[in-house]
């Protein structure tokens, strides 16, 4: 997705509508394509769609692909809710490029904006490496648009517990050990920014230090909630709070974020734990990386017509290949410059059996989470070690590194440094 400035409200009437018609109005006379060619797109698309986008077999009644087109119905499959033509299957694919959030306006009444007739604002004019010089040398992500999101939110202890983010744990001879990945993922962004910066990129971090990502920190977001009640009516407690009225905003707002940032690159950056150490008492002897992508719908996760959208936008666009390639550059990084090796085909994390469905490439996974379904384009949703490692574990909770006024751990600007490698890797081959 390239630099598109688009207002998705008023500035829709920017749209070029010709005239008015039906559905993405008259195909051509002649088809764009043969039998035989419309064949092979059906397979290639039922396969996709089997190995990568729905987790759940059921939910194959809601996507029919057949010789008129592609068909997206609603939960009991007796409801078609949008329709495509294979005659304009380029003109999707285009405008998904463009402006998502405008396909994602035609796909909601395609009676009113007909795919046809879309024509979305040019580009601003955005100055190229060879405008500056020595830029390609000096400044290799000059000119592109990175956003970087911190995982989590709990900006103190407390905050990290009701999050159930976060280590406690007593090591060998006594030595406590206590750190929340709030604060590990936000100081790994910003350093990683710094470098990003240096080399030329414009840096979106979706939140900051003492924030969410609504920009306000959940204990006065709580306060507000309480504040704002009618009279006589109980609050929820903190807890219940953050999970039924607080953290889906919070993950709608960073999507939103990213995405009217226009990135050119999305890294998702959190830390990840051994499922199979669970409860976290004791240090783990295994350390993995992975990572996810969009797709892998479970049953019950197509029920709204965004659901749907995002499913037909995985499926004819290159978003998840393209966010596959991106997620591989960072593994393979990871595991050259720190030692930490992608999680292998058979592993006892359950989750990954559950609830995804593994990519071409090793620690890759499709799943259907928040962040990885509604931002648009590029991104990796990176998860690149246990934090309750044995070797882990002291790394992220020596404090012998500094950022500006405050103490932390080394451990975040290798893994910075891995991830700025992997982002010039990245571009260089797939965006050169």
């Amino acid at each position: 997705m390239k630099n598109l400035k688009v207002n998705c409200g008023s500035g829709l009437l920017l749209l070029m509508l010709v005239w008015a018609c039906g559905g993405q109005g008259q195909a051509p006379e002649q088809s764009l394509y043969t039998k035989s060619q419309v064949d092979s797109f059906i397979q290639v698309y039922q396969s996709k769609l089997e190995r990568y986008l729905l987790k759940d077999a059921s939910l194959q009644k809601q996507v029919v692909l057949n010789q008129e087109g592609i068909h997206l119905y609603t939960p009991q499959a007796d409801t078609l809710e949008y329709s495509l033509a294979w005659d304009f299957l380029p003109s999707f694919k285009e405008l998904a490029q463009q402006s998502p959030e405008l396909l994602w306006h035609h796909y909601q009444d395609p009676d009113k904006i007909p795919l046809h007739q879309v024509k979305a604002p040019d580009p601003p004019i955005v100055l190229e490496k060879t405008d500056k010089p020595d830029a390609a040398l000096e400044q290799p992500l000059y000119g592109r648009r990175i956003a970087l999101d911190p995982g989590h939110f709990g900006m103190n202890w407390k905050e990290a517990q009701m999050e159930q983010k976060f280590i406690d744990m007593k090591l060998a001879k006594g030595k406590k050990v206590q750190f929340y990945e709030a604060r590990l993922t936000w100081f790994t962004a910003r350093i990683l920014a710094d470098e990003l910066e240096k080399l030329g990129a414009e840096v979106l971090l979706t939140r900051e230090l003492q924030q969410s990502a609504l920009d306000i920190s959940y204990t006065d977001w709580y306060q507000n909630y309480r504040d704002t009640l009618p009279d006589g009516q109980k609050p929820l407690s903190p807890t219940l709070a953050f999970f039924k009225k607080f953290r889906k905003p919070e993950f709608i707002a960073r999507a939103e974020k990213i995405n009217n940032f226009q990135a050119d690159l999305c890294l998702i950056i959190h830390y990840n734990v051994d499922a199979a150490n669970a409860p976290w008492k004791a240090p783990s002897p295994h350390n993995h990386s992975m990572a996810f992508v969009g797709g892998s719908f479970m049953k019950g996760e197509l029920d709204t017509p965004q659901a749907r959208f995002h499913l037909l936008r995985f499926l004819l666009t290159e978003d998840q290949k393209n966010s596959e390639q991106f997620c591989h550059e960072v593994l393979t990084t990871l595991a050259e410059d720190l030692g930490i090796l992608p999680i292998p085909a058979l592993n006892n994390q359950s989750f990954l059996q559950d609830y995804c469905q593994a990519m071409p490439s090793p620690g890759v996974y499709a799943r259907n989470l928040t962040l990885a379904r509604k931002v648009y384009g590029t991104l990796c949703y990176a998860e690149p070690l246990y934090q309750e490692n044995k070797e882990e574990i002291l790394r992220l909770s020596t404090l012998d590194d500094r950022w500006q006024d405050y103490q932390v751990p080394s451990r975040l600007r290798e893994l910075a440094h891995a991830y700025r490698d992997a982002i010039l890797r990245y571009f260089r081959l797939y965006q050169p």
